[in-house]
Order: structure tokens, then sequence, then C-alpha cells
């Protein structure tokens, strides 16, 4: 009863935090000091950095959604609802903001972080889409720097990036986008989604399973009934 119990409320528990993960919240309540808990990692102390840009953003329309799959390697999805996007010629959009993402679960540490650019829409023949996400230590020095991009003008473009460090139990990030168009009259770039994941790895000091438990035991009680065995043959042959 009392493991009946205790499996009901794991599998409460690992069920709350998958439908967290799946929740999308907006980028500007986030901004308030609102935060996000997926899988085992809490991405808060949001904050918007800098905002210059021609157009106006609505940061509520900005969805921020879980992404837990891969539970070694969590990450957040924005869809940017038509908020980060430019129109015209010569018009640019820049922002700039941060947050920190914690491991929850001491078994483990951030090993790695990786950006992608799923998807975006060029009209016009211009048009620069950029998003950089610098990686550093909570309250520390830099790691490193990635960047992912299409350019519509010259069809060149590194829609992912992504890199490897020490195991942290924290990192802090700064995540830049910009958007530009050229001088062409109809240009126009939209950011329509991104994600940012981070990878993890464990410590390796981990409470063994319960099958791990069950086979350890199993084996002490093999190598007991073996010592008794061999303390009897002594005895006879003495």
């Amino acid at each position: 009863m009392i493991t009946r119990k205790i499996f009901t409320s794991l599998f409460a528990m690992g069920l709350a935090l998958a439908t967290s993960g799946a929740q999308a919240i907006p980028l500007s309540n986030l901004f308030e000091g609102a935060d996000i808990t997926v899988g085992d990692k809490l991405f808060d102390n949001w904050g918007l950095e800098y905002n210059e840009s021609d157009t106006d953003i609505d940061f509520s329309e900005i969805e921020v959604t879980g992404l837990d799959a891969d539970p070694l390697n969590i990450g957040l999805n924005y869809n940017a609802n038509g908020q980060l996007s430019v129109f015209g010629p010569d018009t640019f959009l820049d922002i700039s903001f941060v947050f920190d993402v914690t491991v929850l679960d001491p078994d483990f540490l951030i090993n790695g972080s990786s950006l992608a650019i799923t998807e975006t829409d060029f009209a016009g023949e211009g048009g620069n889409i950029t998003v950089l996400e610098t990686v550093s230590e909570s309250g520390g020095s830099e790691i490193d720097v990635m960047e992912a991009y299409s350019d519509n003008l010259f069809s060149d473009e590194m829609p992912t990036d992504s890199l490897a460090f020490g195991s942290l139990a924290s990192v802090s990030t700064i995540t830049d986008i910009l958007l530009f168009t050229d001088d062409f009259q109809d240009d126009s770039a939209e950011l329509v989604s991104f994600e940012q994941h981070f990878s993890q790895t464990s410590k390796g000091v981990g409470v063994p399973e319960p099958s791990t438990l069950l086979l350890m035991g199993m084996g002490l009680a093999a190598i007991g009934v073996v010592r008794r065995r061999k303390q009897g043959l002594r005895v006879l042959s003495s």
C-alpha cells in the first residue's frame, strides 16, 4: 500500500511537471517576475535588457513553451505570433533579454546549450534575421556565444548552433534578436519561432533504482552462500 501511494505521488508529480512544460507563458509575464519549470530545470530571473526597434512589440503576444521530450536536453520554444517582424526599406528590430537556468535535481549538471531558428518568413529581395545567445557562469565569466541566422539577400543561413562546456549547476544567458531589411521597397523579415536547449549530464551519485538494489542484494546473498560453503568444506577437510 505504501509503495503504491509513493508511486502514485511520483506519477502525479511527473505529470504536473510535464504539464507545466507544455503550457505557453507570455514573455511579458516572465519579464514581470514569473518563471517556468520544465522537467528538472528552472528558468527564472527574466528581464528585458533593451528594445531599440522601428516597430512596436507586444511581448504579451510572444509565447514561451517548455520542451521536455528529451529529459537530458530540456528546452524552450518561442512563438512570436507576428511580433518579431520588420517591413519596408531599411527598418530594424533589436531586442535583448536575460534569464537564468538552474538544474533542480542535484544528481545532474548542465554541460551544453544549443540554439535553433525553426521558422522564418521573408518577402522581397533583402532581409536578415540573427539570434545570438551568450552563455555565462551564473554571476561569473562568459563561456561562449552562439549565433543562428538567415540572410535572404545572399541566400545564406546557419539556423542552428551549439556549444559544450564544463558541468555547472546553473548558467546565465543573454539572448539578442536582430532583424533588418535592406533598401528594397517590398522587403520584410519575420522570425516566426526559435528554440533554446540546455543539455545535462549525471554526476553519477544518484540513488540506485529499486531493480539495481535488488540485484545488489541478490549478489551479496550469493557471496554469503559461497563463503558458508567454503567454511563448511574447510571444517570437513580438517
